[in-house]
């Protein structure tokens, strides 16, 4: 099986144990990829609980370039994320990157431009799922707590709510992101963007892969293929009913039939969750906790950061 270099883990707060290796599946090598293809551009507003998780080494370079994965906001503190977005796979052994590596941009749907009601923020800590396992992909999940918090009346930024119980097979349900908008070419999207997929039943999606775990949840066109997520959407959101039900994580190539998406189930890890973002010192900020848009968050909300 051959791994994608996308990102990486060190972790600040959680102890974590991770397993490499090679597997093949049904006699046909799987590759996973991090994985929108088919979709169409939005604006913040439809989905505004999605996040940019960019690394600080390529952000200092130009604005958005630091991009590599996907998030959601789940309360005023607190974004899921996939763990494989925490994992350095640039370095052998692979590990964990640090929270001070990390920046987070949410409130706006254009990955290189910072318009008004963009906020940005540092990293305090982050919980990466101790046996998430990088070859079979089980327990692909993690969490940011952000060295700030987000006002519940931002116009451009909110909380998703977490799915905590078990989509039906042909439920339409929406993913979102910048990642990928064709499987032959390398750029990501410059602008966010979402496609519609119908959750696909275990049994079908085990089919093919021969590996899906009830840790997992499938979407996508078993038949026809053609729109999934891609690289640069890892982590990001798949939307049921307007509950977050999946993270992106991983797939055989990106919009290829008979091999629709792979995501991490959020019903499965719901108290995963909900125990790690207990766990996160709300009370506890770094710096006066600024964020890239101080003086809008000052004007529109009266509160100003010294």
């Amino acid at each position: 099986m051959y791994l994608k270099s996308l990102v990486v883990v060190v972790i600040y707060c959680n102890l974590c144990s991770i397993v490499f290796g090679t597997s093949t599946d049904k006699n046909k090598t799987v590759e996973k990829d991090p994985r929108i293809i088919g979709g169409q551009a939005i604006s913040i507003e439809s989905a505004p609980w999605q996040v940019s998780v960019r690394l600080k080494v390529y952000e200092a370079q130009m604005y958005g370039y630091g991009h590599i994965c996907g998030g959601s906001v789940i309360s005023q503190r607190v974004v899921v994320t996939a763990a494989h977005c925490i994992l350095n796979q640039n370095v052998q052994p692979m590990v964990f990157r640090s929270p001070d590596e990390f920046t987070l941009v949410m409130g706006s749907a254009y990955l290189y431009q910072a318009p008004a009601y963009t906020l940005q923020y540092d990293v305090l800590q982050i919980a990466v799922h101790m046996n998430f396992n990088l070859t079979t992909m089980v327990n692909d999940i993690a969490l940011f707590l952000i060295n700030g918090y987000i006002p519940w009346s931002w116009p451009t930024v909110q909380a998703i709510p977490l799915n905590y119980w078990p989509e039906p097979s042909g439920t339409l349900c929406t993913i979102s992101g910048w990642g990928k908008t064709s499987t032959y070419s390398d750029s990501v999207s410059g602008i966010l963007m979402e496609a519609t997929v119908p959750i696909v039943g275990y049994a079908t999606c085990d089919i093919n892969y021969g590996n899906i775990t009830t840790g997992m949840i499938c979407a996508g066109y078993m038949q026809t293929g053609g729109v999934d997520a891609c690289q640069g959407d890892s982590g990001g959101p798949l939307v049921c009913n307007g509950y977050l039900t999946g993270v992106v994580s991983w797939g055989y190539g990106c919009a290829q039939p008979g091999y629709p998406g792979v995501y991490t189930n959020v019903s499965y890890y719901y108290d995963w969750i909900v125990t790690n973002n207990s766990s996160f010192n709300y009370n506890y900020y770094y710096n006066n906790a600024q964020n890239i848009n101080s003086n809008m968050l000052c004007l529109f909300l009266n509160i100003c950061l010294s």
